[in-house]
């Protein structure tokens, strides 16, 4: 059986800031597609940006075999051989590399040099030099007052910047949370009545229409699929009986109620004279088409 040593790699808390920027950002991005009013655009935002992240960690870690170094992370597939390597020093180099901690390792080798950061830095230095005692490894332990200040410097610089975006990323968040999304564009013809907003479209016939009232309050609602802030309701919504299409500024009153045999739809204009014409000319098409 070959003699083969696995060592993770050491997790900083930069990595799970990244981590939380990059999810952040996911969220984000899902919470506008799902304005769309489809399932399927919010999975295909959030799940690859939580995938991302499992991956990276799940996968970054390095083999010490009888012959060779292999460092695996995501694409990463590098192998060096053990006689190839001439060194090994400490090094807080941010720049990228397949190590999720700041405090790394340089492996210097005849054919370049690979950072890495196991998590286990002596028993992966003692699993180097048990098989090419020639690596000279005085940099790996080597901590002058010089290079932790560096090491300091480094980190401190990161967190800052991971700091800002964080607080970008939540910032827009936040102010999301306040936007006022453009109102939906109403079509009121002899074929039907057509809402579109965005990528969603609402169209029935005025045959299909069984109630239309002009609300002051909304009834109670629950977010199937949508947007949802202390603004805007916008998507796929449900009530105690049946699901329908909601697409509303909820601080602007009143809002339009349409029933359908199997669904509903609730819309309204931020102007709410634009509402009442919008509702009057609904009422008239729908008059227009009973017998």
């Amino acid at each position: 059986m070959e003699d083969m040593e696995t060592f993770r790699s050491r997790v900083d808390g930069w990595f799970i800031a990244v981590a939380v920027v990059v999810i952040g950002v996911g969220v984000v991005g899902a919470i506008a597609a799902s304005t769309a009013g489809t399932a399927l655009l919010p999975a295909l935002v959030v799940l690859p940006a939580i995938g991302l992240v499992v991956w990276v960690w799940r996968s970054t870690r390095y083999v010490v075999t009888s012959t060779s170094l292999l460092v695996r992370s995501v694409f990463v597939h590098v192998a060096v051989p053990l006689a190839d390597i001439t060194c090994l020093r400490r090094t807080s180099s941010p720049l990228s590399a397949p190590a999720l901690a700041l405090d790394r390792i340089e492996v210097q080798h005849a054919g370049g040099a690979v950072v890495i950061s196991p998590a286990r830095r002596a028993e992966f230095v003692a699993a180097i030099t048990s098989r090419n005692p020639l690596v000279d490894i005085a940099g790996v332990a080597a901590r002058t007052p010089e290079s932790d200040a560096q090491f300091r410097r480094q980190r401190r610089a990161l967190a800052f910047a991971l700091a800002g975006v964080l607080v970008a990323v939540f910032g827009l968040m936040a102010s999301l949370n306040f936007y006022q999304l453009p109102p939906a564009r109403v079509s009121v013809t002899s074929a039907g009545i057509t809402v579109e907003s965005g990528q969603a479209r609402f169209a029935v016939s005025p045959a299909d229409i069984t109630s239309l009232s002009l609300e002051e309050t909304l009834p109670p609602l629950r977010k199937r699929v949508g947007w949802g802030s202390y603004t805007s309701l916008r998507g796929r919504f449900s009530t105690e009986r049946t699901a329908g299409w909601v697409h509303v500024a909820r601080r602007n009153p009143p809002y339009i109620l349409l029933q359908t045999r199997e669904s509903f739809l609730i819309l309204n204009d931020p102007d709410p004279a634009r509402t009442k014409a919008t509702y009057a000319a609904l009422v008239g098409r729908w008059n227009a088409s009973r017998p």
